[in-house]
């Protein structure tokens, strides 16, 4: 067995929409972007992003619009660490809209285990009032997952099962493949006095996604299974069908879930069987009333590794908590609830297995780029209709902010460039090129039109054809792309270019890419290109751009606008000790306006090379 490794965020209960959870959570979610480069380290970068149910707090459609923004966030931080994890959900009991208690087929459904009749209408009958029920419920998650996509959310393409959140998928890297279940564990879960043992998973809710469970689990080198609750919230009946026909030892190698907000982690094999292993997600946000009318935050997530090596199969968590220090600061860091061998994760060995040969797989793949090199952003694997393709390259820039009032020169000569519908934008990280971009396309107007990317950076730099190297590994024609985009007025980011080290003799690649754009150009009269890199280009076809460290006055300016900054720190003495501790740097300028707001600027100054140090991380 060669080296190989896939691995994961796992997220679970935002609860988003939460009485009070507005302004913590504006504060929080800023200490979980500091956290992920530091895990994006130790861990690798993600093929996946699993959310555990308990999307948001009622079910409202409201909330769920709330919700896809934070998401959409957090992929805009994750894209600008390099790493775009495909996208799986399952729904949690926060995420119905609970029918009237008084409903007729809510009653039946209620005493489901005593009630023959009820069970075989809902698991045979699609059209049964008790389906129609649990899928009124759950209207809002579904319409909310189904428009992921269109927000630009790289959504695992799955096929679907019997009810909203079963779903069934593979993940396909260097030959080896990750098989990922997430079943709905909470569609019985529809008055408010359901308990701990009363829930049911049917075991036709995986049958209807894959026949041949055991036979497809067995042909991929990993499987996760996904669903909002324990199996302690099964019914005793059930719980004998989970152990025996849904999960039974040795189908699936990790279990991942969330519900009671506390994280755990066990793995227990049985008179010698294969071992369970599970993973419970603290919640990401979780905000609980006491009874003396205090509150309890519980927050936290992970990150995990399935790897293998010669025989040896592995399992690692790095399990991540919020924790608040006697000063009052906050940050995310290990969990050492956990017995963390070297000091950051937990490591279960697996036992080795013989995988079976398979067939073209029974549902959809996805195929990302090198688990160990920085995945590609949207992978498509067959694309039919110009929207669908569209919608796999939606990207979101991150707001321009207070980068809208700095780099005048610079951004005048970026419009410039613009109005010619093409502009060179170099910057290194950390220096705010999203914003900066932002920036202009609010300047001209064009902010408002719909953002598609193409991630070139892993086409290498003196390679062939270019039109054939994105069509090679992003799955659709260079023509589809150009037809799509044809009568749209919309801009298209062609991102993370290397240019590398010129070879004499060979084309440098700026040219193929400056006249890949040309022709999209030419046959996209309404599209705007701006072309995004690292390295200076030495074409000149298109106007260049450098945006560097910001000087004394724009750091003002930029301190004065920010919303950890303001007037009272936007004063000359303050800026000139501000700027050798952070370079410029907008990211480092960010870092030190939050410290700001719990140390004193002579003691942020006194440890200004620590702060420095931990911002090269980031």
């Amino acid at each position: 067995m060669s080296d190989f490794s896939f691995r994961w965020l796992h997220l679970s209960d935002l609860h988003f929409g939460m009485k009070g959870q507005a302004p913590l959570w504006s504060s929080f979610k800023h200490h979980l972007y500091d956290d992920l480069p530091l895990l994006l380290e130790q861990s690798g970068p993600w093929d996946l992003l699993v959310f555990s149910g308990d999307i948001v707090q009622r079910g409202a459609s409201e909330e769920f619009l709330g919700a896809t923004s934070a998401i959409v966030e957090l992929y805009g931080k994750l894209a600008s660490l390099g790493c775009t994890p495909k996208f799986l959900a399952v729904p949690g009991n926060h995420d119905l809209v609970r029918p009237p208690e008084n409903d007729m087929s809510v009653m039946l459904l209620g005493d489901w285990r005593n009630k023959p009749a009820v069970r075989h209408e809902f698991l045979n009958n699609a059209a049964s009032t008790y389906r129609e029920t649990v899928a009124a419920s759950l209207k809002n998650y579904r319409c909310w997952y189904e428009a992921l996509a269109e927000a630009g959310v790289p959504v695992l393409e799955t096929a679907n099962g019997l009810l909203p959140g079963d779903q069934a998928g593979r993940i396909s890297i260097d030959g080896k493949h990750v098989g990922i279940v997430g079943l709905n564990s909470t569609w019985l879960q529809l008055t408010n006095d359901v308990k701990e043992g009363e829930l049911h998973v049917d075991h036709a809710q995986l049958s209807a996604m894959l026949p041949d469970a055991e036979g497809w689990c067995r042909s991929n080198d990993f499987n996760l299974l996904i669903t909002h609750h324990p199996v302690e919230w099964l019914g005793v009946e059930t719980l004998g069908t989970w152990k025996t026909e849904i999960a039974p030892p040795g189908r699936f190698d990790l279990h991942l879930f969330g519900h009671m907000h506390e994280p755990l982690s066990s793995s227990l094999s049985i008179m010698g069987s294969s071992p369970i292993t599970i993973f419970q997600s603290p919640s990401l946000f979780g905000l609980e009333y006491l009874a003396d009318g205090s509150s309890k935050r519980i927050q936290g997530y992970s990150a995990g590794a399935l790897s293998s090596a010669a025989k040896r199969r592995q399992l690692r968590i790095w399990p991540r908590t919020y924790v608040v220090s006697r000063a009052g600061q906050g940050k995310v860091a290990p969990d050492y609830n956990f017995l963390l061998s070297d000091n950051i994760s937990t490591t279960t060995q697996l036992p080795d297995k013989l995988v079976a040969p398979s067939s073209s797989p029974p549902v959809p793949s996805s195929h990302p780029a090198q688990a160990v090199a920085k995945p590609q952003a949207f992978v498509a694997t067959s694309v039919s209709e110009p929207q669908d393709l569209l919608a796999r390259l939606r990207h979101h820039l991150l707001p321009s902010g207070p980068h809208s009032y700095v780099r005048k020169v610079e951004q005048d000569a970026a419009c410039r460039g613009l109005k010619k519908r093409s502009i060179w934008i170099v910057a290194d990280w950390g220096l705010g090129s999203d914003e900066f971009v932002s920036s202009i396309l609010e300047s001209q107007s064009i902010a408002e039109r719909p953002i598609f990317r193409l991630d070139l950076g892993d086409v290498p730099v003196n390679g062939g054809d270019l039109d054939m190297e994105i069509e090679a590994r992003l799955g659709f024609k260079v023509q589809q792309l150009s037809e799509a985009l044809a009568h749209q007025e919309a801009v298209l980011l062609l991102d993370d270019i290397a240019l590398g080290e010129r070879i004499p003799g060979a084309l440098p690649r700026e040219i193929s890419v400056e006249t890949f754009a040309q022709v999209m150009l030419d046959y996209c009269p309404s599209l705007v290109i701006v072309l995004r890199t690292r390295s200076v280009p030495l074409n000149d076809q298109f106007d260049t751009v450098e945006i560097g460290a910001l000087d004394e006055a724009d750091l003002k300016s930029y301190i004065y606008r920010h919303p950890d900054g303001g007037d009272v720190l936007a004063v000359p003495e303050v800026v000139a000790q501000l700027l050798p501790i952070t370079g410029g740097v907008p990211d480092q300028v960010d870092r030190a306006l939050k410290a700001l707001k719990v140390v004193t600027l002579s003691e942020l100054i006194a440890s200004h090379e620590e702060v420095a140090l931990a911002c090269c991380r980031f």
